[in-house]
């Protein structure tokens, strides 16, 4: 199962690269920064990212999984949710050096047979000329995104995949998780 962007979201993030950022807001983010919808503002274009949930068919059962979505976003949006929601500011006329994505995979194996492997894309980091911006999966199975601040790129911000996924004595999980620059 893969819960990945697709070419199209890629080249949304990728072509932020090098524009001047100007602010995050999201329609209920307050001071925990969470929201199901964040939209990051540059100069030039706005981009909306979302968190939805999607149902798959894992170990028999239906289970909602965290996916994240990227698009353009209009400026009338951006102005309505500006008047309802909380504006970040915090590094205001950087330039967007680079965009990196959070990567989570696990690999599953019943009785020493590989049987499921999961990918997700559940991150996406904004390096700043004087830090880092991060939005998160804050939980891989509820829609909502968490927005953090860093001097450098953490794995340890968003929560990890295996969260939702434990050991047993037939089944046993791998988990991978990495960083990985697209733009």
């Amino acid at each position: 199962m893969k819960l990945k962007l697709n070419p199209n979201e890629i080249g949304l993030l990728t072509s932020l690269a090098g524009s001047t950022f100007r602010y995050v807001v999201g329609a209920s983010l307050q001071h925990e920064l969470t929201a199901a919808e964040i939209y990051l503002v540059t100069e030039t274009d706005a981009i909306s990212i979302r968190a939805t949930t999607e149902e798959y068919k894992f170990d028999g059962e239906y289970e909602d999984f965290n996916r994240l979505g990227i698009s353009k976003a209009s400026k009338s949006k951006v102005q309505r949710v500006i008047e309802e929601g909380e504006l970040l500011r915090k590094h205001n006329g950087e330039r967007i050096l680079a965009v990196f994505l959070l990567q989570d995979r696990i690999n599953g194996y019943l009785d020493g047979n590989p049987n499921f492997s999961l990918e997700s894309d559940c991150g996406i980091i904004f390096q700043l000329e004087s830090g880092f911006i991060g939005v998160y999966q804050s939980d891989r199975n509820l829609p909502i995104l968490e927005v953090s601040y860093s001097d450098t790129i953490s794995l340890e911000t968003s929560p990890r995949i295996e969260s939702i996924f434990e050991d047993d004595i037939n089944q046993k999980f791998d988990y991978f998780r990495e960083v990985k620059k697209i733009g």
